[in-house]
């Protein structure tokens, strides 16, 4: 099975009225969602064209005047983050109107007395090529992470990376690629702010809205395409919608196209993978295996049991405690985990299509995996303990990463998707969060009787490295690894970062700031939260975490909306909870108490000192 592409057909010329781009209204333009904010978009995507990088889009856009502008004015700016875009026709109820894109930030004038608009846009955007490229000066290879709307290989060795492609300094052959194998799929990766690249938005976790995502039938031809909700074929569209009244931010909404085989992990939980062997990728070495693996193709068989366990098991149990205040879209609307040979990460929370990096979902099968240990040992007659303890390491800490990948990314659909934090400078709140409860949930996970999917021998395999002795790794892997960040004055920083105190050039242009996806936001937010915990009572932590979702779920939350969650349930008074947080939160570095034991004539003395 193969994706088809199409070129893109020249856009006709299109009357004057509808192209009338002005200069200067950028500079007038307000930062987008100041002045109006988004009420629902409705996506249409067409014409992926992988020989020109080039793909066609029409957006609907839904708009409300804010309640902190009032329409006094004659004109009205709506200011929409959009980069790499051309805009072919852009409408306002239905007239053409004047509009300047100029730096990723698309300024539209609008008559002030409209309080609510439809704004209608037709434009064309970059479909991104990932993967491993090649420089056409000196035939170097770079790996380049998916970004936006892009273009990938399933045949390829994928990679882990953040490089993008405006990072290479040298010009890219595309050769090879234009020519390689149509086994192709596409796919999104739109975390923090690369929705703008996909279609026009107010592309900021505060400004949530309803999607409508259609990709044209043509592009999908035979092969699986997944989103946020279950497919619905209209005419020449493939079409998903947010159930009932779901509001999301943009980053969350993605799409994925291409050959994928699904394995069914429960009733409600499903893994699309690539089945061929050779599409199984990891591209480094044998060291730190609990972070990087290749396995050998030879004599493995590889599954997504592991993988699908973990992740029917976290939905189980974020349903149980929290179903009954913020319930996950019922049926037919199922929960994917797509496993995809390039990623940004290990993993992406896009709502009820959860991406993840395929090395940590299809794993080789235990029982294959002990047939090779068995040859190992004949291989080694002087040594057998060496390679048998190697090997049973590498099985724990691989599978033990995957259940609380699967935990992880589970828990952001409650936390980061239907209840979101207000800003990226609050980032701890949903990535602390999801690292705290991916423990919580392998803490119970080995519990869990109810998976027949499962064999007993990887049950046997799992469940040891799982359990109490999950808090073990909470040290070693997570608060240890926070604790040299945090010491170090080159990576320390608040766990709240302020608003502009670290700027991303790219971004810069309209506002936005660095994002820090680092052991800071996610370890040091986690510990904290576990402090918390450890405060109010394991019960209280959850109460108060269903308290918050009563109170938010669709909305968004800061700190201050968590600590009065846990107030209430708690008993605690929520000026202790703030006062004894806020310094955790807004102060770098760690607090080092110094100790010294003194000789004394009656015994001993321990001594402890803090250093300012």
């Amino acid at each position: 099975m193969t994706l088809k592409f199409h070129h893109e057909a020249a856009p006709t010329e299109l009357p004057s009225d509808d192209r009338l781009p002005v200069d200067n209204l950028s500079a007038r333009a307000g930062m987008p969602g100041d002045e109006f904010v988004p009420v629902s978009y409705d996506i249409s995507l067409s014409n992926f064209d992988r020989s020109k990088g080039r793909f066609r889009g029409r957006v609907v856009l839904k708009s409300a005047r804010s309640a902190r502008h009032a329409a006094d004015q004659q004109r009205s700016i709506l200011s929409l983050h959009a980069v790499g875009m051309k805009i072919i026709s852009l409408r306002v109820g239905g007239v053409a109107v004047r509009y300047e894109l100029d730096e990723g930030l698309l300024a539209i004038e609008v008559p002030a007395i409209k309080d609510d608009l439809e704004v209608a846009i037709e434009y064309t955007g970059q479909l991104t090529r990932c993967g491993v490229l090649k420089s056409s000066l000196d035939g170097s290879s770079v790996a380049v992470a998916p970004r936006g709307l892009f273009i990938a290989d399933c045949n390829a060795k994928g990679h882990i990376s953040s490089l993008d492609a405006g990072d290479i300094q040298s010009p890219v052959d595309e050769s090879e690629l234009n020519n390689a194998s149509e086994d192709y799929y596409i796919g999104t990766s739109l975390e923090p702010r690369h929705a703008r690249r996909v279609f026009p938005c107010v592309d900021d976790p505060g400004f949530k809205a309803t999607f409508t995502l259609r990709v044209a039938q043509k592009e999908v031809a035979d092969m699986m395409v997944t989103s946020i909700s279950a497919p619905r074929r209209t005419g020449d569209w493939v079409e998903f919608s947010t159930p009932g009244d779901l509001r999301l931010p943009t980053y969350t909404v993605g799409l994925f196209i291409g050959p994928f085989s699904e394995y069914e992990a429960s009733s409600r939980v499903r893994v699309a993978y690539f089945s061929k062997e050779d599409g199984f990728s990891d591209t480094s070495s044998l060291e730190l295996l609990d972070k990087r693996q290749r396995h050998n193709q030879s004599g493995h068989g590889l599954s997504p049991v592991v993988a699908g366990h973990a992740a029917a098991f976290a939905f189980e149990q974020m349903m149980l405690w929290f179903g009954e205040v913020a319930s996950y879209p019922p049926p037919p609307n199922p929960l994917r985990i797509v496993a995809l040979p390039h990623h940004r990460g290990l993993g992406l929370e896009t709502f009820g299509s959860i991406s993840v990096k395929d090395t940590y979902c299809i794993l080789p099968k235990i029982a294959d995996e002990m047939d090779g240990l068995e040859r190992e040992r004949r291989r080694c007659p002087g040594n057998p303990g060496a390679p048998k303890f190697k090997h049973l390491s590498e099985q724990l800490s691989r599978r033990r990463r995957v259940a609380r990948l699967m935990c992880h990314e589970v828990s952001h659909m409650w936390f980061g998707d239907m209840l979101t934090p207000r800003s990226f400078q609050q980032l701890w709140l949903k990535e602390g969060m999801a690292r705290l409860l991916e423990f919580i949930m392998c803490e119970l996970m080995p519990g869990w009787e109810e998976d027949d999917r499962i064999s007993v021998d990887e049950l046997q395999v799992l469940n040891p490295c799982l359990g109490q002795s999950i808090w073990e790794h909470f040290i070693t892997e997570v608060q240890f690894d926070a604790m040299l960040a945090d010491a170090s004055p080159s990576k320390s920083h608040p766990i709240e970062v302020k608003k502009g105190s670290l700027t991303c050039p790219e971004q810069s242009a309209v506002g936005g700031s660095q994002v820090l996806f680092d052991s800071i936001a996610y370890g040091k937010g986690a510990c904290v939260l576990r402090m918390l915990r450890s405060a109010v009572g394991e019960e209280r932590f959850i109460d108060g975490l269903r308290v918050l979702l009563k109170r938010h779920c669709q909305s968004t939350y800061t700190e201050e909306d968590l600590w009065r969650a846990m107030a209430e349930a708690s008993g605690w008074a929520a000026h202790e909870i703030t006062d004894w947080m806020t310094a955790w939160l807004r102060e770098p570095g760690l607090p080092v108490v110094y100790s010294v034991v003194e000789v004394m004539s009656s015994g001993y003395a321990l001594r402890l000192w803090q250093l300012d």
